[in-house]
């Protein structure tokens, strides 16, 4: 939880002087590089969403973003993610754009990594596409999560975020 706090602390020092995701992946390494231990390291995905659907990410050993359409659903990966905060990545900016009916969802592993009490993992398919359809951002989360939970016999072993945004097209008159 530390480590969660330091990064944090560091992401509201650093973005407002480093407009450029990769600068700012590279300065939140180096400010926790020395003061984590050996083996920690923090997976971070840093995504800014711009005009017309506009959406750049920088990935950090992260789980990549889903981007839910109204027929698919498609991991947001442009080659391999980099290693994790703290560990000296070499971050990308990936580039991509939503149509006005996607919907983005940002995870953390907790969601792929449910287990169901025979051992099976949570799995990102038709059930995750249908849950997120739902008319609201809330209620598609309160979809997601039932799932999950019904998934997982009602016990989640590890911390779960979710975010789920939709690009708002603004139109100029």
């Amino acid at each position: 939880m530390q480590l969660a706090a330091l990064v944090l602390a560091s992401f509201r020092t650093a973005a407002a002087a480093h407009p450029s995701l990769v600068e700012l992946a590279a300065e939140l390494d180096h400010s926790i590089r020395f003061q984590v231990g050996e083996e920690d390291f923090v997976t971070a995905v840093l995504a800014q969403f711009g005009r017309r659907g506009q959406l750049q990410l920088v990935n950090c050993g992260h789980p990549p973003p889903l981007r839910f359409g109204s027929a698919s659903a498609e991991l947001l990966a442009n080659g391999e993610p980099t290693t994790p905060l703290g560990l000296s990545p070499d971050p990308t900016l990936q580039q991509f754009t939503l149509a006005s009916t996607d919907r983005l969802l940002l995870y953390t592993d907790g969601l792929i990594e449910a287990r169901a009490p025979g051992g099976r993992q949570f799995e990102l398919d038709g059930q995750v596409q249908a849950a997120l359809a739902a008319s609201s951002l809330g209620a598609a989360l309160d979809g997601l999560v039932a799932r999950l939970l019904q998934h997982a016999g009602g016990r989640l072993d590890d911390d779960l975020a979710l975010v789920l945004a939709q690009p708002r097209m603004l139109m100029r008159g």
